[in-house]
């Protein structure tokens, strides 16, 4: 790694372009041969609009309002899962994407594992309880399922927001109910834990 820091930071003609799905430690810690070397351009999630172009420009296919609106649950707007899941389309209709979906899903599973094992150990106990449920779930329900206390629970709902993996979904007096930034992974989850592919 070191050797390659000198390379990069000596040789004019080489540039590295790289993406990762999460921000890696290496980049942040000081003593490590990655600290500081990148310019780091996050990618946020992607508003209807955006969504809708960027489905067009990979798809070549237009979608009604209502189809971006799912597009955009389904993905969270994530410019990734959004070019994956409109190249998956390319040669389909809207609805034979959605009665193909387990196929992509099987097709990407290493990307949807990866994510969840770059979690720390309690952020994932407590994500894995979140896409357990496909509905919106309060932070006392997930500390039930957990086992961990409800301020607990909250702070690494509050971590997991921060990183882009869970989105306030609705928020009240004194009781917020959390959801998956991005319903695949619900639909990865549950596909993986739940029946026989048959059932799917």
């Amino acid at each position: 790694a070191w050797e390659l820091r000198h390379t990069l930071t000596n040789e004019p003609r080489i540039m590295l372009l790289g993406t990762a799905t999460s921000r890696f430690e290496a980049i942040t810690h000081a003593g490590k041969a990655w600290y500081e070397l990148f310019a780091v351009h996050d990618l946020k999630p992607l508003d209807r609009k955006e969504s809708h172009t960027l489905w067009r420009s990979v798809a070549r296919q237009d979608l009604k309002p209502g189809q971006v609106r799912a597009i955009r649950i389904l993905t969270g707007g994530n410019p990734r899962l959004l070019t994956v899941l409109a190249g998956f389309a390319a040669s389909r209709s809207f609805r034979e994407l959605m009665e193909q979906l387990v196929h992509l899903i099987d097709d990407h599973t290493e990307y949807f594992k990866g994510h969840l094992d770059t979690l720390a150990v309690k952020e994932r106990k407590v994500f894995v309880a979140l896409l357990e449920q496909w509905n919106p779930v309060s932070a006392a329900d997930l500390a039930r399922t957990t086992r961990l206390g409800v301020n607990a629970v909250s702070a690494l709902l509050s971590r997991l927001v921060t990183g882009g993996a869970v989105e306030v979904f609705e928020q009240r007096p004194r009781r917020k109910l959390y959801q998956a930034a991005e319903r695949l992974y619900n639909i990865y989850y549950l596909m993986r834990r739940r029946g026989q592919p048959a059932d799917r």
